[in-house]
């Protein structure tokens, strides 16, 4: 029977797992983890790292599963995704190059696409830790080579700031560099999606709200028709994602991009290719399953656009400092205090995606008319949860919007 392999068969796989299963297909999946929520769905594991390409083709081969494989899909972000494509390279199957991939993961080959194709106004400096750390500043110090994550950014508008942030950054980076780029001021917004044939078949804006300070925390997502009067920046959005794919060869994948709405016009700043917290929120403001729509693309059907939101949505990160040791009385607060949302813990609470700072605890999932009312609704929680610490005496302190 013909056979998908999937990458993950963690709980961000099961809708994946389960639509290709509903259309009659078998569903092999890649993953180290015996305990994974996908395991015991699936109908064939190859227990490795989602990482080692070189193991996974082994183990199909070996056991005549190459044969069998009509797609491959890896809705995960990260390292997964340059397996999946030398994979998918060897076995002749459907799925990004592993250099459009690379592309996305590794920042400094992003810029340079970027630069390339004329979608950049920064200027930006490739340095290891033990050159001399000069660039224009205000910068944004990021790792070089991370692979999906945000950990080691940081604002620098010293010289001293800018020496210490290039330290960290380096030494975080698989490559040993880091990147200092132009900071360029405004809101920034997220676009999401499924391109196909190089063209943005189903896309999303979302507006973002961050904590105190120029690269403070993630706070909020908020997507769905905006207020009466507020501009919609869609089109130019698209516009400009879909420049990028044609300069990366990007061709039928899911996205996920950050954007500044500076005054020159949008400036496209981060990729990725996993829809990350968007399938939620499509989920609730569209009524749209973005899983069943992937793994259409992962099999070459043609797919449905564009989305229609029918009421806001918005997803509200909850981040506090001082919460060692706080893990009931944090999660008792943020679900006594969702009313109308929905409360989802971080599933490595209180662990964090920074060194220093700040820990996230975990998400409210609101609802309201527009896209500014869901994130209003996502607000008054973050306030209600630090004032039900308050009461208790609490020394928890809760990271609010600006």
């Amino acid at each position: 029977m013909d056979t998908v392999l999937l990458f993950g068969a963690g709980a961000g796989q099961l809708p994946y797992l389960r639509d290709f299963r509903a259309r009659g297909l078998r569903v092999c999946v890649v993953d180290r983890s015996d305990d994974a929520p996908g395991v015991a769905e699936a109908d064939d594991i190859v227990a490795v790292s989602t990482h080692d390409d070189i193991a996974i083709l082994e183990r199909l081969r070996a056991r005549g599963l190459d044969r069998r494989l009509v797609a491959v899909a890896c809705p995960a972000t990260g390292w997964a995704g340059v397996a999946a494509a030398r994979v998918a390279a060897a076995l002749g199957l459907r799925f990004a190059s592993e250099a459009a991939v690379l592309d996305v993961l590794d920042k400094q080959r992003l810029w340079r696409r970027l630069e390339e194709a004329g979608l950049t106004r920064r200027e930006c400096r490739v340095l290891g830790a033990a050159d001399d750390a000069a660039a224009t500043l205000p910068a944004v110090v990021k790792p070089s080579r991370l692979g999906g994550t945000s950990r080691g950014v940081a604002y620098c508008d010293s010289e001293a700031a800018l020496r210490e942030a290039v330290a960290r950054a380096a030494s975080m980076s698989l490559d040993g560099l880091a990147l200092a780029e132009s900071f360029l001021p405004g809101p920034e917004v997220k676009l999401a999606g499924l391109l196909q044939g190089g063209r943005a078949r189903a896309a999303v804006v979302a507006t973002r709200s961050f904590g105190p300070g120029p690269l403070g925390a993630p706070i909020g997502l908020a997507i769905g028709p905006p207020a009466a009067g507020a501009a919609d920046p869609l089109a130019q959005l698209v516009d400009v994602l879909e420049a990028f794919c044609r300069a990366a060869g990007l061709q039928d994948v899911v996205f996920n991009t950050d954007f500044i709405l500076a005054a020159g016009g949008p400036e496209l700043i981060d990729v990725d290719i996993a829809l990350g917290s968007f399938r939620g929120l499509v989920l609730d403001a569209c009524g749209t399953d973005l899983a069943a729509w992937h793994t259409r693309l992962c099999l070459g059907e043609p797919l449905d656009g564009p989305l229609a939101c029918g009421r806001g949505a918005a997803v509200t990160y909850l981040w506090c400092a001082g919460g060692d040791g706080r893990r009931d009385a944090l999660l008792a607060a943020a679900v006594a205090a969702a009313g109308g949302g929905r409360f989802v813990p971080d599933p490595a609470l209180m662990q964090g995606a920074t060194v220093d700072g700040p820990r996230r605890v975990g998400a409210l999932h609101s609802a309201g008319d527009t896209r500014e009312a869901a994130a209003a609704a996502g607000r008054d929680w973050l306030v209600n949860v630090q004032a039900r610490l308050d009461a208790d005496g609490d020394h928890v302190r809760v990271v609010l919007p600006e």
